[in-house]
């Protein structure tokens, strides 16, 4: 439909039949490339489809793999999480226990010790991170009252 439009606009603008020669040859020219350019771009939208159905049937091919693995890798992220989560627990147990053992050892309490080095902190130390300052202190020889705040 356009390029009927353009030729016959051409064909009336132009005057004289080698005008209307070389204006009908350029419109031709126009409209073919216009087509080439509508052919190419068919085929470009083809070939990007054709590339999902083929990634969709590759998908298909694998039997699930793809959410299997996944499912997988869920799974031992989740496994690996829960044991450093248990790890971290026994660590902290096991800590406590030292701190309670040094604390009896130079007569005082753990839970005493703890909270002066809470209160020296300002909070600003886990309970874990103030066992492991009470056991490194009482490892050296402090006692409760070198710890104690004033």
């Amino acid at each position: 439909m356009a390029v009927i439009k353009n030729i016959l606009e051409t064909a009336f603008k132009v005057s004289g039949v080698s005008n209307l020669k070389r204006a009908t040859k350029e419109t031709d020219e126009y409209a073919e490339s216009v087509n080439k350019v509508g052919r190419e771009s068919i085929r470009a939208s083809n070939s990007s489809g054709a590339a999902g159905r083929r990634f969709a049937s590759q998908a298909r091919g694998l039997g699930g793999f793809v959410g299997v693995y996944a499912g997988a890798a869920a799974s031992v992220f989740a496994l690996s999480q829960a044991y450093e989560t248990l790890s971290r627990a026994a660590r902290l147990e096991t800590t406590i226990a030292g701190t309670k053992a040094l604390a009896r050892t130079v007569g005082s309490s753990s839970t005493q010790i703890l909270a002066d080095i809470e209160k020296i902190t300002q909070g600003q130390l886990s309970i874990a991170q103030s066992a492991e300052v009470a056991n490194i202190a009482l490892s050296a020889g402090f006692n409760s009252e070198q710890i104690r705040v004033n």
